[in-house]
């Protein structure tokens, strides 16, 4: 899985419009490190491709990219989710009403007060 989505990383960065720089910066890897995952150089590891997957599953377009190419296999995201063998793995999962209003006003109150600004990650 690993190999396979290096090969799909310029696309992705393109609909995500980040850099290898900016990318890096979001998943925690320098710009040389996605250059030489990029260019075959490099196999990434379980923890790099779980943090680019994760920032996928996060932009619209990318989910459907990921989902359409087959990047996430059915049967490992059946696995992941503790499906039976035989039931389809759910792409959408549901957040209920109340916990998605909670969430929208938190995030709400974030914006508005500038807590994001300075968000970065570590």
């Amino acid at each position: 899985m690993c190999t396979e989505l290096a090969g799909h990383l310029p696309r992705i960065r393109a609909l995500l419009r980040m850099t290898q720089v900016q990318l890096g910066e979001r998943c925690g890897m320098s710009s040389d490190r996605i250059s030489a995952i990029e260019n075959g150089r490099f196999t990434m590891k379980w923890c790099q491709y779980t943090a680019i997957m994760l920032l996928c599953m996060f932009n619209r377009s990318t989910k459907e990219y990921v989902i359409a190419n087959r990047l996430l296999k059915p049967s490992f995201v059946q696995y992941m989710q503790q499906k039976e063998q035989g039931d389809p793995p759910d792409v959408t999962v549901s957040i209920s009403p109340s916990v998605m209003a909670t969430y929208e006003e938190a995030a709400r109150s974030s914006v508005l007060s500038g807590s994001f600004s300075h968000w970065r990650m570590d």
